[in-house]
């Protein structure tokens, strides 16, 4: 049986990233102008979120050690909102504060995923990158709840009486992330007209990613070894696609 090369330094990695991104070296050749101004300040940016700890940190232990860690921090967001849903009309200034850093934290990945898929390679899993796209969808979601919650920004259509029960948060968030919208629920005063055009805007964005993702992973076979993108967590950033060593399937 063959066994798995730890991972590389996160922070290391992606540092590595950013100076051929700087020098316009290697797989940043092509970039110019705003694109690469853009890419360069995102791929330092994610540097500075937690994510990006919680890989250092755990991948000390080893790949799977990280693995499994990401995965936690992944479904442990949505359920810190959960919660702090419930409590977002009596601490709504901490409410805002979590849920727009979750917020960053959650689309500059998603960004991620799309303007520095050159420089990562492909997830070890087409199924676990889908669920987990999902796990990103909900948290989403909650995220905008509570900023509704939390201003009181959102009533029955008709009136101005911003009294919801977390459930109808909830689903005004959803409705509007799909952009169905049925006029039951509205949004009421510039806050909650503000989210719902940044929610529509986001989720409108995080459905060219999953379609991107889900297009790109056709014919992909789970678990195997394939080429650049930025959601696995054991990529081995720097080397050529011909020349990466086999391994084992990372199912």
């Amino acid at each position: 049986m063959l066994t798995m090369k730890p991972p590389e330094n996160a922070y290391k990695k992606q540092t590595k990233i950013l100076k051929e991104i700087v020098q316009r070296k290697g797989r940043a050749t092509d970039l110019f102008g705003i694109e690469h101004l853009v890419v360069m300040v995102l791929c330092a940016w994610l540097m500075l979120m937690p994510a990006m700890f919680v890989r250092w940190y755990w991948g000390r232990k080893g790949y799977f050690s990280r693995k499994i860690a990401v995965e936690v921090y992944a479904i442990a967001k949505p359920a810190v909102l959960g919660g702090l849903l419930l409590w977002a009309r009596s601490y709504p200034l901490l409410s805002i504060a979590v849920a727009v850093f979750f917020l960053l934290d959650l689309y500059s990945y998603l960004l991620g995923l799309v303007l520095l898929r050159t420089f990562y390679t492909k997830p070890a899993s087409a199924t676990r990158s889908l669920v987990m796209l999902g796990v990103n969808f909900v948290e989403s979601v909650l995220a905008f709840a509570v900023l509704f919650g939390a201003t009181s920004s959102v009533a029955p259509a008709g009136t101005q009486v911003a009294d919801l029960t977390s459930g109808a948060l909830i689903y005004f968030s959803l409705v509007t992330a799909a952009t169905v919208g049925y006029g039951d629920l509205v949004p009421i005063g510039p806050a909650g007209r503000f989210i719902t055009i940044v929610e529509i805007a986001s989720s409108l964005a995080f459905i060219s990613v999953f379609v991107s993702s889900f297009v790109g992973n056709l014919g992909t076979r789970s678990g195997g070894e394939t080429k650049s993108h930025p959601g696995n967590e054991a990529a081995q950033q720097g080397v050529a696609p011909d020349a990466r060593p086999r391994t084992a399937a990372r199912g």
